[in-house]
C-alpha cells in the first residue's frame, strides 16, 4: 500500500521513475532493504489521460549487497524473482480501468433546480445541486364536477320589482343576479382556477308555483308592471317568500392555460327575497300616476 501511495503521488506530478520501500531507517542504513522501482508513463489526448506504471524489484528481500574481500568468500547472488507484469492505470473523467481500456467521457447529467414545474414556473422548494435529477410531473386533471366539490360559485342574489311590494293580478318582475364567477385554489397541491357559468335558473314564487328559465332575467326599467321573461302574477294579496336555484357548468385551468370543461353540472342557491302583495281599493282621481311614479302602492 505504501508503494501504491507513492506511485499515485508521482502520477499527479509528471511521468518518470519512482521508488518505494517498506524498510525502517535502520534497515535502509544497513543496506537490508527492499527497494521497489516504478517506471511511469503517460498518454494524454483531448478526452482522456492514460497512465501506466511498471514495477521492478531487484534482488530479494533480506539480501545485503557487500564489497568482496580476500578474507571472505563472495556469496553467489540470489536469482532475482521474475519481474511482475506491468500495471496500467487509466485516469479519465469517465472512470478508472485497471486493464487500460479507454472509457468514454459520460454526458453530463442536468441537475433540476425545482421539484415541480408547471408552465415553466417552479411550484415547490428547490433541492440542492447534489440531489439526483428529478422528473417534472404533471397535475392530475379533474374529469367531473365531483372532483371539484371543494370549489363553489359566488352566491347570487334575487331581485323583485317594483320592490318589496307588488300588486295583485299585475306582473311582478323577478330576476337573478347570479353570473359567471371564478374561484382560485389548489387541487392536490397544484394551483387551479375553477370557472362556474350559469346555465339555467329556477324561481320559486312562494304561492305554490315555480318556473325554470335559461335566462336570469333583467330589470324592466321605467316600464313598471309590464311582462318580462321571468315575471310572475300573484292573484291574491299576501306576503310571499321567493327563492332561486342556479345550475352551473364547470370548467378549470392550471396556471393561466385554457379552460377545460368537466362533465356534469352543479346547482347552488341563487338568493331569496320577500314580497308583500297589497290589497287594492278603487278610488276616483282626476289623473293617474306618472310612469314609474307608483311607490308602495301610492303615487
Amino acid at each position: 500500500m505504501v508503494g501504491l501511495v507513492v506511485m499515485m503521488m508521482a502520477l499527479m506530478v509528471s511521468p518518470g521513475s519512482a521508488q518505494a520501500t517498506e524498510c525502517a531507517q535502520s534497515a535502509r542504513n544497513s543496506g537490508q532493504c527492499e527497494v521497489i522501482t516504478w517506471d511511469i508513463s503517460a498518454d494524454i489526448d483531448a478526452d482522456h489521460v492514460t497512465l501506466g506504471a511498471t514495477q521492478f524489484t531487484p534482488g530479494s528481500p533480506g539480501v545485503r549487497s557487500a564489497t568482496p574481500s580476500q578474507d571472505a568468500p563472495v556469496a553467489p547472488a540470489a536469482p532475482a524473482p521474475p519481474a511482475p507484469a506491468p500495471v496500467s492505470t487509466q485516469v479519465s473523467t469517465g472512470g478508472t480501468s485497471a486493464s487500460g481500456i479507454r472509457m468514454p467521457r459520460p454526458t453530463p447529467r442536468p441537475v433540476s433546480q425545482c421539484e415541480v414545474i408547471v408552465a415553466n414556473r417552479c411550484r415547490q422548494s428547490s433541492p440542492s445541486k447534489d440531489s439526483p435529477e428529478l422528473v417534472v410531473s404533471e397535475p392530475i386533471a379533474p374529469t367531473s364536477v365531483s372532483d371539484l366539490v371543494s370549489f363553489s360559485p359566488a352566491t347570487g342574489s334575487l331581485v323583485v320589482e317594483p320592490g318589496s311590494w307588488s300588486l295583485p293580478r299585475l306582473p311582478t318582475n323577478v330576476y337573478s343576479r347570479a353570473g359567471e364567477s371564478t374561484q382560485a385554489g389548489e387541487l392536490l397541491g397544484w394551483p387551479i382556477e375553477v370557472r362556474f357559468t350559469p346555465r339555467s335558473f329556477r324561481f320559486t314564487y312562494g304561492d305554490g308555483s315555480s318556473a325554470s328559465f335559461s335566462t336570469a332575467g333583467g330589470s324592466w326599467g321605467s316600464r313598471q308592471f309590464t311582462p318580462t321573461a321571468t315575471s310572475h302574477v300573484y292573484n291574491s294579496p299576501g306576503v310571499y317568500a321567493l327563492s332561486a336555484e342556479v345550475t352551473y357548468s364547470v370548467s378549470y385551468r392550471f396556471d393561466g392555460g385554457d379552460f377545460e370543461a368537466v362533465a356534469g353540472t352543479i346547482t347552488k342557491p341563487g338568493g331569496s327575497a320577500t314580497v308583500r302583495v297589497l290589497r287594492v281599493s278603487s278610488l276616483l282621481v282626476d289623473q293617474g300616476c306618472a310612469p314609474g311614479g307608483l311607490v308602495d302602492g301610492r303615487c
